[in-house]
C-alpha cells in the first residue's frame, strides 16, 4: 500500500485505501481556536465537511480562554465538524 500524501494538514487517501476519494483532515490547535474566536468554523465545514482532532488538541482547546469560541468549539464537536477520539459531547 503507498502511503498518503499530505498538503497543509490535508491527507489524500493514496490506491487501496478503503475510501478511495475521501480527503481526510487532521488540524492542530490554532486554526481551529482562531475561526471559533471570530465565529467562522463553518468555513471547515463548507471545505471540509469534518476535521479530525487529535487528542492533545482536544485538551488545548479545553484550555481556550474565549468563552463564545470555546462554546462554538464544543458546539462543533457535538455536530461531529470536529470529531475527536475522545467522546466529550454532552447533549
Amino acid at each position: 500500500m503507498r502511503s498518503s500524501g499530505s498538503v497543509g494538514g490535508v491527507v489524500r487517501p493514496s490506491a487501496g485505501r478503503p475510501y478511495p476519494g475521501v480527503i481526510l483532515v487532521v488540524s492542530n490547535t490554532s486554526p481551529i481556536s482562531n475561526l471559533a474566536i471570530i465565529g467562522r468554523l463553518d468555513l471547515l465545514r463548507e471545505r471540509y465537511g469534518r476535521v479530525l482532532i487529535p487528542p492533545a488538541v482536544k485538551t488545548e482547546l479545553d484550555a481556550l480562554a474565549h468563552a463564545a469560541g470555546k462554546r462554538r468549539i464544543e458546539q462543533a464537536l457535538c455536530d461531529d465538524c470536529l470529531p475527536s477520539t475522545r467522546q466529550d459531547c454532552h447533549r
